[in-house]
């Protein structure tokens, strides 16, 4: 079995296991869990380069899912999936008068990971927080390449429904040991948490 195999099936028994737990919660536990989903922007690298290093930018998706252990301490799980283009250096024929610029072929490449999560409340409202984690980080770069990372930030949460707030959060993904991929990620997301 690859290791993108055992990832994938070792995700799928987290989720499904978190699911039970979620729908066999009583009914108080319940109403202290959230989930969240939220989208952004985030900046991504350095990538090594044949020609430098490069820095890329690309989209985010986020989702979180965990319940509140006291008045200001969330624990939880937490899923990014980073859409963005690699440029591959690609060699031209150097004419007479001198060689040109470098030349790039964009690629798709993509940044998964499943992690857990902690977030403490600075303020007993909970509309500032802090957040850190730790999780797996799958990089698509023509090779796929697991590493490991930590992640930390911070955000706001304001109310906008009876159990509905609007959120706005900026991390810092660092990602340990570097082959192919980013060594970190810096997103800044706006979603719903409910």
């Amino acid at each position: 079995m690859s290791r993108l195999e055992k990832f994938a099936a070792c995700s799928r028994v987290a989720f499904g296991a978190g699911l039970f737990l979620l729908l066999s919660s009583p009914a108080r536990a319940i109403a202290q869990q959230f989930s969240e989903v939220a989208v952004g922007w985030t900046s991504i690298g350095p990538i090594p380069g044949e020609y430098g290093t490069i820095y890329r930018s690309g989209a985010i998706v986020r989702t979180s899912m965990g319940g509140a252990v006291s008045e200001r301490l969330r624990l939880g799980a937490t899923g990014i999936a980073v859409l963005f283009d690699s440029n591959v250096g690609r060699a031209v024929p150097c004419p007479s008068n001198g060689c040109p610029h470098p030349y790039y072929d964009r690629h798709a490449a993509a940044t998964i990971s499943i992690g857990g999560s902690g977030q403490l409340n600075i303020d007993a409202r909970g509309r500032f927080y802090l957040n850190a984690g730790a999780g797996e980080y799958a990089t698509f770069l023509g090779m796929t390449e697991f590493r490991l990372g930590v992640s930390g930030g911070a955000g706001t949460a304001v109310p906008i429904g009876t159990r509905l707030l609007a959120t706005v959060q900026a991390d810092f993904h660092s990602l340990f040991g570097q082959n192919a991929g980013p060594s970190h990620l810096l997103p800044l997301t706006v979603g719903l948490r409910f």
